[in-house]
């Protein structure tokens, strides 16, 4: 069975007026940009918190968050994040940020390990900071190939001058374990919105869905989410797909079986990619590109498939569970504090025979009309991560943080 993920106990803080600037590491349609807005949209829903959004990259997410009330300014963080010292860095993150109105700041909340910037911003500023981490990699290995290894403490002191720096699976605290000189690390449960996926489902049936993308209504379709991009392995889940060609011809002969891969981006992984698929004949596999509308995709899916080499706490499988779709996952990092082997099936990374072997028992399922994994994950996210649950959590915290002096 999966570890349950234990939360760090929370000091209640008083309600009342809270000030919070945001920092998100980019305006992408991503899993973490969608996972600071639903707590910043839970924020704003408190009586007297506010939030403002920073982002040193421009987005789509920029409409989502400026719809739902924050108002979004984009910084210039080129400078710093090239430079090589820790006082070139300094000098150019204060430049760069001249523009914030600190006085109407209570609250620093940056999100993901790449905005280990705003919490310097926040000690500058002497006001406290919420670092969230969805990052499994270490320091060093994670930034290696963007900044200069002279900036390596500075990020590693972020770390050590939060207020908070908070983290949903365990697996990834363990990470970052040695940084944690202050006490200042919390475990706080990640959370789904099932009201609002039960609602979206109630409302958008499969095959328009299907209709709307030019999807087989008739076929099989598994679906797989997430940025497509190395650590994410869609190489795989194209190895996995060659690998079943034929049999899965031959086994259900006359039935139509696709697979979708949604969150397409320029560049040259996504080209050799296409690349594989042209060559191998794969004509029923299907590239999206990154949406807004990723909801969508959960309903018109048939199985849900993630091939990522490294993950934290992907919401992508708890929403997929909520959607009550059979899960086919490798075991990475905090995804076996998620879900148990009788709720998806589990894999180790980089496999495509166990990756091909999953699918198809997980295909064998759909068509007998076996959903007793999918009902088990729905049953089990439910239980351990409902948003009435979770989110109060977040807000708790983010109060003590900012009645925080330390």
């Amino acid at each position: 069975r999966h570890r349950p993920v234990q939360a760090s106990p929370v000091v209640p803080a008083a309600s009342g007026p809270l000030r919070v600037l945001l920092a998100t590491h980019n305006l992408n349609f991503e899993g973490a940009p969608w996972f600071i807005f639903e707590l910043a949209r839970y924020l704003i829903a408190q009586p007297g918190i506010i939030v403002r959004v920073i982002s040193p990259q421009e987005g789509p997410m920029r409409t989502v968050f400026t719809a739902a009330g924050m108002p979004v300014e984009v910084l210039d963080l080129s400078a710093a994040f090239a430079a090589g010292s820790p006082a070139d860095f300094d000098r150019a993150l204060e430049t760069a940020t001249r523009a914030i109105d600190w006085p109407a700041t209570d609250l620093v909340l940056a999100s993901t390990m790449v905005s280990f910037w705003a919490v310097h911003l926040a000690k500058a500023a002497r006001k406290p900071s919420l670092l969230y981490v969805h990052e499994s990699s270490s320091i060093r290995r994670f930034f290696g190939p963007v900044v200069k290894p002279a900036l390596f403490p500075v990020i590693e002191e972020a770390f050590r001058t939060a207020t908070r720096v908070v983290f949903t699976a365990e697996s990834t605290r363990a990470v970052f374990d040695h940084l944690d000189r202050q006490g200042n690390f919390r475990l706080l449960p990640s959370w789904v919105d099932v009201a609002r996926i039960d609602a979206f489902a109630a409302a958008h049936d499969k095959t328009s869905l299907r209709r709307k993308y030019g999807l087989d209504p008739d076929a099989a379709l598994f679906v797989n989410i997430g940025s497509i991009c190395e650590r994410k392995g869609q190489h795989i889940f194209i190895r996995a797909i060659e690998l079943l060609k034929d049999e899965l011809h031959f086994t259900y002969s006359g039935r139509k079986i696709s697979f979708v891969m949604v969150g397409a981006r320029a560049g040259t992984y996504l080209d050799a990619l296409k690349q594989d698929v042209a060559l191998h004949g794969l004509d029923q596999a299907v590239f999206i590109p990154e949406t807004g509308e990723i909801y969508d995709f959960y309903q018109l899916a048939d199985i849900f498939v993630c091939t990522s080499f490294e993950e934290s706490f992907p919401r992508v499988l708890l929403e997929s569970a909520a959607f009550r779709l059979p899960i086919i996952t490798t075991s990475v990092n905090g995804i076996p504090e998620m879900l148990a082997s009788d709720e998806a099936w589990l894999i180790p990374p980089g496999d495509r025979y166990q990756l091909g072997n999953a699918m198809k028992q997980a295909l064998a399922a759909h068509f007998a009309g076996d959903t007793r994994r999918a009902d088990r994950a729905r049953a089990a996210i439910l239980r351990r991560f409902h948003v009435d649950q979770s989110l109060p959590q977040h807000v708790a915290l983010a109060r003590e943080a900012a009645a925080s002096r330390r």
